[in-house]
């Protein structure tokens, strides 16, 4: 078995947005958004397109949000209606990037969040995903997920801060997959409180390591893992695909089968620039 390269995602499309405020082409300021009903998605509230269906969910996007250390860039809670928040930079929150609270199938797109205590928050959500995104300068968890199912996180870049990701509260039937864990982030992903039945693979763990004490895969069904810079196992048949295991760190003794040699989204670590201010 091959593991494919650099075709997965596109996590490379995404660092044109992270080049500042004037480099981010027809975006605008805003002050923090808060939704907590459905009649809230408004324009006045960012809101740019769309009629809240699955099929049509209101659009949220191209705006750079400063919340000037305010307890936040984004606050949605309790709504029924689909919503995606895209292109949009989110900086200098005090609390959270952007908290999400009981929504379903709300998604986070080709954003970037930086220069925040926490980045992204789902609480209590259902089939929502985050793709496309970069988090820099991330105090505590960059996305963080809590009593959350059926979520995803895609094709992101992790750049700079506490642990990347974390599941907490039974956090379940989740993936990540195609995203890459530069050196400084302190932690990949860790799974605590039993969240269990999750999938992680072809991802890059540069350096940062991964913990659980539930129970998770770490290859997907065509059997691709993910690249572990701390792996050293040899390749004996030279297929780009490691002959020993990889551990994954905590009481589950969790294995990466299939763990790759070298990086699967070359270039994603060294074409990145940053969006938020300086801290």
């Amino acid at each position: 078995m091959r593991i494919r390269r650099g075709t997965l995602l596109s996590v490379i499309t995404l660092l044109a947005l992270c080049v500042g405020a004037e480099g981010n082409d027809g975006m605008e300021d805003h002050v923090p958004i808060v939704i907590l009903s459905d009649a809230e998605f408004t324009a006045e509230n960012g809101v740019r397109d769309g009629t809240g269906t699955i099929d049509d969910p209101y659009v949220i996007s191209n705006w750079r949000i400063d919340a000037k250390r305010a307890d936040h860039c984004i606050r949605i809670e309790n709504v029924s209606s689909a919503f995606r928040i895209e292109d949009c930079v989110l900086v200098g929150a005090s609390v959270y990037a952007a908290r999400l609270v009981g929504v379903e199938r709300a998604e986070l797109v080709g954003s970037c969040v930086s220069a925040s205590v926490f980045g992204v928050v789902w609480e209590w959500c259902t089939r929502c995903s985050v793709c496309d995104c970069s988090f820099d300068e991330i105090d505590w968890e960059a996305v963080t997920l809590v009593g959350s199912t059926g979520c995803e996180v895609t094709g992101c870049l992790f750049v700079e801060g506490g642990p990347a990701i974390e599941l907490r509260e039974r956090s379940t039937g989740s993936k990540f997959v195609g995203n890459v864990f530069l050196p400084e982030c302190r932690t990949g992903i860790r799974f605590v409180a039993l969240s269990g039945g999750n999938l992680i693979a072809c991802n890059d763990f540069h350096g940062p390591v991964c913990a659980s004490e539930s129970y998770n895969r770490w290859n997907d069904t065509d059997g691709n893992g993910n690249y572990w810079s701390r792996y050293h196992g040899p390749d004996r048949d030279g297929d780009g695909v490691g002959d020993t295991s990889f551990i994954v760190l905590g009481g589950a003794r969790e294995l990466d089968r299939h763990p790759a040699m070298s990086p699967l989204h070359p270039g994603a670590a060294t074409e990145w620039d940053r969006c938020g201010p300086e801290r």
